[in-house]
């Protein structure tokens, strides 16, 4: 770790042969020219294990609006769906999540861009439930919608 001015954090870089796995947290002022602007990725330290799923949903709005998507990645405390017109949604935005076959889950609208929406689920999920819904959005469309 490599520290600037004691104010200014630089994060280690480890590089694999074409990707860098974490970058500068801060830019430093020696190595940055004055008035040029860097674009910046910081690695994520996720707070639950993320799952590939693929699973139709509707998301529905307070107002009582309904768009459809793709569900893509779930964890216990929430989604990321595709698929989506990311500009109609808003930070903070309340939403229900409809499976189909009265199964439902709250929650809102923690980001949205490039046709994605990450949902935080109202109350996180239990192991069991995870697990259920793991199974029914991994199972093979043959299987799921019977034919």
């Amino acid at each position: 770790m490599v520290f600037h001015k004691a104010i200014c954090r630089i994060g280690d870089t480890f590089r694999r042969p074409g990707k860098e796995i974490l970058t500068l947290i801060w830019p430093s002022v020696d190595n940055c020219p004055q008035g040029e602007v860097h674009v910046v990725s910081v690695l994520a330290i996720r707070s639950s294990k993320r799952f590939a799923v693929r699973r139709p949903i509707d998301l529905r709005e307070e107002t009582g609006a309904k768009r459809g998507g793709l569900m893509i990645e779930l964890s216990c405390e929430g989604c990321r769906i595709s698929g989506v017109n990311s500009l109609a949604y808003t930070i903070d935005q309340q939403l229900t999540l409809d499976f189909g076959e009265d199964e439902r889950i709250s929650g809102w609208v923690r980001w949205a861009h490039d046709g994605f929406v990450g949902v935080k689920f109202a109350s996180a999920l239990r192991p069991a439930e995870l697990t259920s819904m793991l199974e029914v959005s991994r199972m093979a469309p043959e299987r799921r919608y019977g034919t």
